[in-house]
């Protein structure tokens, strides 16, 4: 990873020996000119953020739910429960991973309401910011901070709403640079404290970082014990995610390709800062041309997954399932599914606040978007998670990516009496763009079926 402190401090303190190289002076220029600019435009998007008081993306309804279900449980004197009932059909956990954000956001709920969230938000995309720049001083040279702000996971880390991975991954980069300065004890906690926040994907970030680190490492001992400790602080992180639905309901192939993605991706967001930290220098010349491609990958990818993370600067939360919440059709306390709602999950985080509980976490491994093999399967599906409601959305029919539609459709015309094979289904209501199916599992419920 980074070369020994001692090395370190030299390198920067020899650094500005290259300021006598001819056009010095014009790098210079063009590098703070350029680092304005995107600061300029990243405050910009910090601000445009922080307006919204639901701010709907990939990723960030999860930490309004949590944070709702955790203002509602600490300020009505229940204490903070290990269970979350009203998600993943009475199984999830209230701290999946998330635990010191989405405290620190229920704590402020009553102060600023759902704004306590997006405050979080902004507050873990600042944080890491200012932690990456004190972490890494080599990153603070113009050209560098511009690939550091530019980075594409680091943008999109904002705009898709990961509010515990920002958090925690501020946490770790505080922690490696207090390791830099020499001050252990602060590293253990600080890196300890990220990964209990994230453990799913700073745990390994942080364990191929000590690896990289132990090359230039003087005091290898201490850091591998420091690691050590720093994982004992981590342990229940670790355990909630064994614990967690999503994680003992996802088939190996699943769980494997999402934390390799995940983990490889988000890892990125430091890249910038420790390639200008590592001891194979990159000529300056070539930086300028460096943060040219960089940049041009943010609107490389937008058209692929990160479009709908930039339309939530404009994006306002859809009201279909709110207006729903209103009428005699919807029944408090049952648990509802809905599928292929294309709301960024607000519809999902509706019904909650609104009393209605959820077959699935927010994680789209946990919603589950597949085929059924038959009327059977999908029955047992059902079942399992005590499904009351499917809510479906035509869009997703449309697409094709599962067969829930037409099961549904066919299982409702075939009645919604509970036997042996199949679930009852009777269809509610026909709305514009959605469909309301009642479950019967009243002879599963029963016992008098053996499933």
């Amino acid at each position: 990873m980074t070369r020994s402190r001692e090395a370190e401090s030299a390198s920067i303190a020899t650094a500005p020996a290259v300021e006598a190289e001819p056009g010095r002076a014009t790098y210079l220029v063009a590098g703070i000119l350029a680092l304005t600019a995107v600061a300029i435009a990243w405050l910009a998007l910090l601000a445009l953020v922080g307006g919204h008081r639901i701010f709907v993306t990939h990723d960030s309804l999860i930490s309004y739910a949590h944070a709702w279900w955790i203002d509602r449980q600490l300020w009505h004197g229940y204490g903070i429960p290990w269970r979350m009932p009203v998600l993943g059909h009475g199984q999830a956990l209230t701290y999946p991973y998330g635990m010191l954000p989405w405290t620190a956001a229920g704590v402020l709920w009553p102060l600023a309401g759902e704004y306590a969230v997006t405050g979080v938000l902004v507050a873990g995309a600042v944080g890491l910011i200012a932690a990456i720049f004190w972490a890494f001083p080599e990153a603070r040279q113009p050209w560098w901070a511009v690939l550091v702000l530019v980075n594409p996971p680091l943008i999109a880390a904002l705009l898709s709403g990961q509010v515990p991975f920002m958090w925690a991954c501020a946490l770790l980069t505080l922690g490696i640079g207090c390791w830099r300065r020499g001050h252990w004890w602060w590293a253990v906690v600080l890196v300890g404290l990220a990964q209990l926040c994230h453990a799913a994907v700073i745990l390994p970030i942080a364990a191929v970082m000590v690896l990289l680190r132990l090359r230039w490492e003087p005091h290898r001992g201490q850091l591998i014990t420091g690691y050590l400790l720093s994982l004992c602080l981590a342990a229940p992180g670790v355990v909630a995610v064994l614990q967690s639905p999503v994680f003992e309901e996802s088939s190996a192939q699943t769980k494997l390709v999402e934390f390799v993605g995940t983990v490889l991706v988000r890892a990125l967001v430091l890249a910038p800062a420790v390639a200008a930290a590592w001891p194979i220098r990159i000529h300056p010349r070539v930086l300028p041309a460096l943060a040219g491609v960089v940049l041009s990958l943010n609107v490389a990818v937008a058209p692929l997954d990160s479009g709908y993370a930039w339309g939530g600067l404009i994006r306002t939360p859809d009201r279909t399932l709110l207006n729903f919440t209103a009428t005699s059709e919807f029944r408090p306390d049952a648990t509802y599914r809905v599928v292929g709602a294309l709301d960024g999950k607000v519809g999902m985080y509706q019904l909650i606040r609104h009393g209605a509980r959820l077959d699935s976490e927010f994680f789209p491994e946990s919603i589950y978007f597949g085929n059924f093999g038959s009327t059977r399967a999908y029955s047992d599906f059902l079942a399992r998670r005590h499904v009351d409601y499917v809510l479906i959305f035509s869009d997703l029919r449309d697409r094709h990516t599962t067969n829930e539609g037409p099961l549904l459709g066919a299982m409702a015309a075939a009645g919604d009496r509970c036997t042996v094979t199949a679930v009852g289904v009777r269809l509610v209501a026909h709305h514009a763009g959605w469909d309301d199916y009642a479950i019967n599992r009243s002879c599963r419920d029963s016992g008098a079926t053996a499933w």
